[in-house]
């Protein structure tokens, strides 16, 4: 918490985290879970960047882009993935790089011991 004063009001913001992170050496942050962000721009059209989480060196993930029917329509990552936050796009096309139908998907990030899910809406 703490106060904001620029010759006015005084204003009290709170700062809630989202995620855990960890302060490592060189100042980098380093995040203490896995995590898979919301999809931006969502709703989206023709293409969506995707943010998640590693927490260690050398993580095997998989980032898959799921339809409602439960099927696969893209992997965008699947092998060892470095510590830290790691950013990929998504162009709204499937495995033939044909461009998908509007409606929902589901990025789905799996790791080790879990599974993140986020939802996205594709616009035409």
């Amino acid at each position: 918490e703490f106060l904001l004063n620029s010759e006015g009001p005084k204003i009290r913001y709170t700062v809630e985290p989202t995620s855990h992170m960890s302060l490592k050496k060189k100042e980098r942050l380093i995040p203490d879970t896995f995590s898979l962000y919301p999809a931006f721009p969502n709703p989206f059209n023709p293409e969506t960047t995707l943010r998640f989480s590693v927490p260690k060196e050398n993580q095997s993930i998989t980032l898959n882009i799921i339809n409602v029917r439960g099927q696969i329509v893209r992997t965008l990552f699947s092998g060892e993935a470095s510590h830290g936050v790691q950013t990929v796009s998504w162009d709204g096309t499937d495995w033939d790089n044909r461009n998908v139908s509007a409606g929902i998907y589901f990025s789905v990030l799996n790791y080790d011991s879990g599974t993140k899910i986020q939802k996205m809406i594709m616009l035409k």
